[in-house]
């Protein structure tokens, strides 16, 4: 597939307005739909007024038709919106999917899981891959042994509405899956534009200290990741993905 073409959902959010200027700037791909909210102020303006997107002359919409011409759609909505609205378009769509969505109840999860039998889905709750480099080491470390206690620091920017992040739920997952045992703690801070920052102290038994920290430098390492994330599930068997499967992919072949 030369070119993708992406179906925008949640198209006027702040990480949104970052991923159509890194499409604008990517010879890979072109915006087809883009969607909001009902009643969202944009409605009906075109995509180039709100952003630096101007391949195409895509109007922001408060519907799904015509999205079935995308080749691949991204969700970067909010978990009510996905669940309560934009779930069914995709039962009936069947179109490979990329969630950037987080806060999802285990029930959530078990509905997309159920989703993903009939067309490929690749969700994470972060798109930059050196986080997942950063968590690896975490759980490695983990696993060696000898660490009772854990804390997990997360910053954001203020308008970042869910607190704990979704990634650090993941880090958080991860050291409870290499030894339940390990007590671990989550704060979370929101203050200025910070773009996203996770710090992680481990505690051992002896009273010393292991700290790991991931900060992104620019937002670009996440817009790049989800346009990744996008070519690899546009070719992909109906499954639910990881960030980690594009990974192992990308190192494996480069595709």
């Amino acid at each position: 597939m030369d070119i993708v073409n992406i179906a925008l959902i949640g198209a006027t959010g702040k990480f949104s307005l970052d991923i159509l200027n890194e499409i604008e700037h990517n010879n890979g791909f072109l915006l087809s739909n883009a969607v909001t909210r009902a009643g969202n102020q944009h409605v009906g303006r075109s995509v180039s007024l709100i952003s630096e997107y101007k391949k195409t002359d895509v109007v922001i919409s408060d519907n799904f038709n015509n999205v079935s011409e995308a080749d691949v759609i991204i969700d970067v909505t909010m978990r009510d919106a996905f669940m309560n609205n934009n779930y069914s378009h995709y039962k009936n769509l069947k179109k490979p999917l990329v969630i950037a969505t987080t806060a999802f109840t285990d029930e959530d999860l078990n509905d997309i899981q159920e989703l993903s039998h009939s067309f490929p889905i690749l969700m994470a709750a972060n798109f930059s891959v050196d986080i997942y480099i950063f968590i690896g080491e975490v759980r490695e470390i983990v696993k060696r042994g000898g660490i009772v206690k854990a804390g997990i620091v997360e910053k954001h920017h203020k308008y970042k509405l869910d607190a704990p992040s979704g990634t650090a739920l993941k880090i958080y997952e991860e050291i409870r899956e290499a030894d339940e045992r390990i007590d671990v703690e989550i704060s979370s801070i929101r203050e200025g534009d910070i773009i996203g920052e996770h710090y992680v102290t481990l505690y051992n038994a002896l009273g010393e200290t292991i700290q790991l920290s991931h900060q992104l430098e620019s937002r670009r390492d996440l817009t790049n990741g989800i346009l990744m994330a996008a070519t690899f599930i546009a070719t992909r068997h109906n499954g639910l993905y990881t960030v980690e499967d594009l990974m192992t992919n990308v190192l494996s072949n480069g595709k």
